[in-house]
């Protein structure tokens, strides 16, 4: 045995040592290396700490131990040999960027209990084709899955009630289907480039996407191309239907429905929800805009129900009366 192989071995020992004292594997403790093929995590872990797997570039499979609780930022990340490891139910952390870059990793089983999928979580798990959301989940963050350009499907439960619009899904190019729960809300971050299109921004380049399954309903996109438009506008028909978590959804934004109605033109759907709408949300500014914006885009029927909803609400329609044939 060399001398490389003894000072290696006594390494090992050591951290092994540290890891029993700790019941944790320490920040970068095994990062960058290349000799690990396999790893089983004793059975005293509960903590595997911040980039301690990072750029195993070799390790193909890791064994987590049923007492595991937390996964750290970036413990796995760079580990792009690795193709499968069970996450053990107690783990209630997994960390921003835990499994980054794992372009081996096609699959993945979230455990009950964690309660938000970080940043970073699975960006560029380009080998990714399956993952399962439990219904544990409140959150999932900015750039989660961005690039997992072999992602074609994706479940999220109704315990989701927020998407951070950051370019979450973001290049999942070969995205066919998602679900959402229907009074699902996107956040859109400050300085965001382009525009303040949250969802657009959030399946950005997602040009497979067809068809999204709002609660128990399906949609068809149709173009590929996932909008705020879209999303207010099917959330809009399942409100019209009675279901009270899209409708309360959608009134949190009573002036980018008008405008998403406006634009896709969906008249009925107008008619159907302005007496569906906390008529405090309703003020003359936003119907006044509204009637403006459904004049330049030339939706008739849609200004006329406007002006008529500020009529019966006694606001100020003087500059659209001559506009409304009676």
């Amino acid at each position: 045995m060399g001398i490389l192989d003894r000072l290696t071995g006594l390494l090992h020992d050591r951290f092994a040592a540290e890891m029993k004292a700790s019941r944790e594997i320490l920040e970068s403790q095994y990062a960058g290396r290349e000799d690990l093929t396999e790893f089983a995590v004793p059975a005293n872990i509960t903590v595997i700490g911040h980039r301690a797997f990072e750029n195993c570039k070799n390790l193909v499979s890791v064994t987590l131990p049923a007492g595991l609780e937390r996964i750290e930022n970036n413990a796995f990340s760079g580990c792009s040999s690795l193709r499968e490891i069970r996450i053990p139910e107690g783990v209630r952390k997994i960390g921003n960027g835990a499994f980054a870059d794992c372009t081996s990793l096609e699959s993945i089983r979230l455990p009950e209990g964690i309660t938000e999928i970080g940043s970073f979580t699975f960006q560029y798990c380009t080998g990714l084709e399956t993952v399962r959301i439990p219904d544990s989940v409140e959150k999932i963050s900015y750039k989660a899955f961005m690039k997992c350009t072999d992602l074609r499907e994706i479940f999220i439960p109704d315990s989701v009630r927020s998407i951070d619009a950051f370019h979450t899904f973001a290049g999942c190019t070969a995205l066919q289907s998602i679900r959402l729960p229907a009074g699902i809300t996107f956040r859109i971050r400050p300085h965001t480039e382009e525009s303040d299109d949250a969802v657009l921004h959030c399946f950005r380049e997602c040009d497979a996407l067809k068809t999204v399954t709002l609660g128990t309903r399906s949609f068809s996109v149709g173009t590929g191309r996932l909008d705020d438009n879209h999303l207010l506008t099917m959330q809009s028909a399942l409100a019209a239907e009675g279901d009270p978590a899209a409708l309360a959804a959608v009134s949190q934004r009573p002036d980018a429905l008008l405008w998403a109605l406006t634009v896709m033109h969906e008249a009925d759907l107008a008619e159907q929800m302005l007496p569906l709408l906390p008529a405090e949300l309703l003020t003359e500014e936003i119907m006044a805009d509204a009637a403006d914006s459904a004049g330049m885009i030339g939706e008739p029927r849609i200004f006329r129900l406007i002006v008529e909803y500020m009529r019966s609400r006694g606001m100020d329609t003087a500059e659209f009366d001559e506009y409304v044939e009676e």
